[in-house]
């Protein structure tokens, strides 16, 4: 982010874009408050910045990368991808067809149970998503290093907060 402009008294990221300086759009609704859209704008360039990765799992559509995303922390039973997903049974089940069909993911028997199949990352599947941590992390790592320690603490305590308060408002 090369500056920040200030837009109702709150910072708005500006970064490049393709050599040229743009600045984030917000889309602004009666009802929303400049904090909370500046806050959307920054935390959208953030992760624009930070998390895209141009990779061979870049093409793969959104649905499937998350499955590729929850399996990097282990393989996963159909019915606990479909709650995670929020989508059925059968819509999991196409995505894991579409993963297992590019070499992605394989199906395992889960347990004594041979019935019941879980899904896990293949050894390639497992390598893709390993080195999009790395780059992300080394994102992360150079962006930190370009902060005062004092003001990454501050950013540390401030997302840890944010976290907290997100995790609090999606109880029912």
């Amino acid at each position: 982010m090369k500056q920040s402009l200030r837009a109702n008294g709150y910072a708005v990221a500006k970064r490049p874009l393709n050599g040229e300086a743009t600045t984030a759009t917000l889309s602004r609704t009666p009802s929303s408050p400049p904090q909370a859209e500046a806050l959307v704008a920054s935390l959208r360039a953030i992760v624009r910045d930070m998390f895209i990765v141009d990779d061979a799992a870049s093409d793969l559509p959104l649905r499937q990368l998350r499955v590729c995303m929850i399996l990097a922390a282990g393989p996963q039973s159909m019915s606990a991808l479909s709650r995670e997903l929020g989508v059925s049974l059968s819509a999991t089940t196409q995505i894991a067809d579409r993963l297992v069909a590019a070499g992605l993911a394989q199906r395992l028997p889960e347990g004594a149970d041979r019935r019941v199949r879980c899904l896990q990352l293949t050894p390639r599947g497992r390598q893709i998503m390993e080195r999009r941590d790395r780059i992300k992390v080394r994102r992360a790592q150079a962006a930190l290093h370009r902060m005062r320690p004092a003001d990454s603490k501050k950013l540390m305590s401030a997302l840890a907060a944010l976290q907290s308060a997100c995790e609090e408002s999606r109880l029912p």
